[in-house]
């Protein structure tokens, strides 16, 4: 696979990252202020290819996605009744209705919402910054370490690229 093209837009002026997926499916990603920028993402995005876990942005799921996968999966594995009922809880509770509350919110609205494909290190963090700014030092930990599960779980099903966290 070829590194994905990196060329300004002509009319708005804008930086175009143009690539192929593994399916062969062309995809345009629009709207990069500099081409600094625009080359980051190209080389982001080729490196995902290469590896063969790239997502589109378009195909992306969201994170209440990857959380009823971890929770099939647990059901799969018949673990006990109340470890798969904490495990709602923290999904249901706690990560899904989350919302970033800090001065520059790395996700709008509710972190169940956000697509896979924007989930990203720095988002990480906030999350594990809201979670022990909500609750207890005890529970902030296990809710994270089920974040965690949830990301390795997605990783493994190939609906994010790496686990962020």
């Amino acid at each position: 696979m070829a590194r994905p093209r990196v060329r300004k837009d002509p009319k708005r002026g804008t930086w175009i990252v143009e690539y192929y997926d593994a399916n062969k499916k062309q995809h345009r990603l629009k709207g990069f202020k500099t081409k600094r920028d625009a080359d980051a993402r190209a080389d982001e995005i080729g490196g995902e290819v290469r590896k063969g876990v790239h997502v589109p942005d378009s195909t992306s799921g969201v994170v209440t996605d990857a959380c009823r996968v971890w929770l099939q999966r647990a059901r799969d594995l018949q673990l006990e009744k109340e470890t798969i009922r904490q495990y709602e809880n923290h999904v249901n509770l706690h990560l899904l209705p989350l919302t970033d509350s800090g001065e520059r919110p790395k996700w709008e609205g509710k972190f169940g919402d956000l697509k896979l494909s924007k989930l990203t290190t720095p988002v990480a963090n906030a999350v594990q910054r809201e979670l022990s700014r909500r609750l207890s030092p005890s529970m902030a930990g296990k809710v994270f370490a089920s974040f965690k599960a949830i990301l390795d779980e997605a990783a493994n099903h190939i609906l994010v690229a790496f686990n962020a966290a």
